[in-house]
């Protein structure tokens, strides 16, 4: 085994070499800022060839998707060696394979091997509650163990689930959207070039950070989620019943709480209303005057907004809190709802934060002065 690998680590010490030194000497490289929309044009050409050829070109692309591959990449570096040189040339080619590439194909060989070695097993019927459930969990998944990776633990359940349908091609598409795409956009760790500019020194959290306009708006969707999910149990399920939702897993049964969880302080509507509204205040206050600025002390800041802002919507309305997800397996844990899903994870989160990420980011940043805070005057 290791003599197998010896002749390929060798070549690859000696690439690095040249890489290293022109590094260490402060190596001219390619002008990324002044290069014009022509350059794109064979990355788009080799996205357009893995896209299309293997459905309109079968064959072919099936014998010769290596030279192909070859050839795009070769399109773009000869005009490189061209215009830049020899030497831009021959360092952005070891920096893309040794510093890039070779760096990617680890990282997705990891979550290859780790998802791939999980199998979820499970009497899942494949409902639109269900496969809803499914894309909902696998988009937030693939942010934090790669598209790859999520796609690869989720997608076997979600055909075992939809085996009995006749249509299902639907579902295996909007997974491919959210899951094996969109669902990465979150961290490096979930698309390949989010992970390829973390290598070149982009902050972690810099696409959670910029998305914060979007997070607003996924809080209010959560709220509406909360809202219409409790609509929902109260006109179809009968106070009192239940009807499956995750066989084995969680079924929905409509339950009034007139108090908090394990329906304590029952009958205390107005205190329950005051407290909720001044955790709600607080949290927004430490949002809006950017104390927590930290991409992980924000999501647990509006997870927590959109729950507590839900369960007084119902308390100021109804009198009560309308609880539908029961836990099949722990008959003694209370019923609960979307809301308390989003206060348990926030809070959970902003534990996290306190803990590992408020010191270091946060805290030092207040003492030491931002260059994001508003000036006082």
């Amino acid at each position: 085994m290791l003599k197998r690998w010896s002749l390929p680590l060798a070549l690859l010490t000696v690439l690095a070499l040249p890489v290293l030194a022109m590094a260490s000497e402060g190596h001219p490289s390619i002008p990324g800022a002044e290069l014009s929309a022509v350059w794109v044009i064979p990355f788009v050409c080799m996205l357009l060839s893995i896209a299309i050829m293997p459905l309109a070109l079968p064959h072919i692309w099936h014998h010769h998707f290596g030279k192909i591959s070859v050839f795009w990449g070769l399109a773009f570096l000869i005009p490189c060696l061209v215009v830049y040189g020899f030497n831009v040339a021959f360092y952005e080619f070891l920096h893309a394979i040794l510093l890039e590439y070779i760096p990617f194909i680890v990282l997705l060989f990891a979550l290859f091997t780790v998802a791939g070695g999980v199998r979820l097993k499970g009497s899942l019927v494949g409902t639109p509650v269900v496969n809803t459930g499914i894309l909902a969990v696998g988009t937030i998944l693939a942010s934090w163990m790669g598209t790859t990776g999520a796609a690869m633990l989720l997608i076997r359940p979600l055909l075992r689930a939809n085996a009995h349908r006749k249509y299902r091609v639907h579902s295996v598409v909007f997974f491919i959207f959210l899951v094996a795409n969109i669902g990465g956009s979150l961290t490096p760790l979930g698309d390949p070039p989010l992970f390829l500019g973390y290598l070149k020194g982009v902050s972690f959290f810099w696409t959670t950070t910029n998305l914060f306009v979007k997070t607003c708006f996924m809080s209010l969707a959560l709220l509406g989620l909360d809202q219409w999910v409790k609509h929902y149990v109260t006109v179809n399920i009968p106070l009192g019943e239940a009807q499956p939702f995750l066989p084995g897993l969680v079924e929905l049964r409509t339950v009034h709480n007139y108090g908090a969880a394990w329906s304590s302080f029952s009958g205390m509507r107005w205190l329950l209303v005051a407290v909720t509204s001044v955790i709600v205040i607080a949290v927004a206050v430490v949002l809006l005057r950017r104390i927590v600025r930290h991409p992980l002390g924000v999501a647990a800041g509006f997870l927590i907004l959109s729950g507590g802002v839900g369960n007084i919507i119902d308390r100021v309305r109804l009198g009560y809190v309308v609880d539908m997800f029961h836990l099949e397996f722990w008959p003694s844990y209370p019923v609960f709802n979307v809301a308390d899903i989003c206060v348990v994870c926030g809070a959970v989160l902003a534990v996290i934060y306190y803990l590992w990420f408020y010191d270091k980011y946060d805290k030092r940043g207040k003492a030491h002065g931002d260059a994001d805070a508003p000036s006082e005057s």
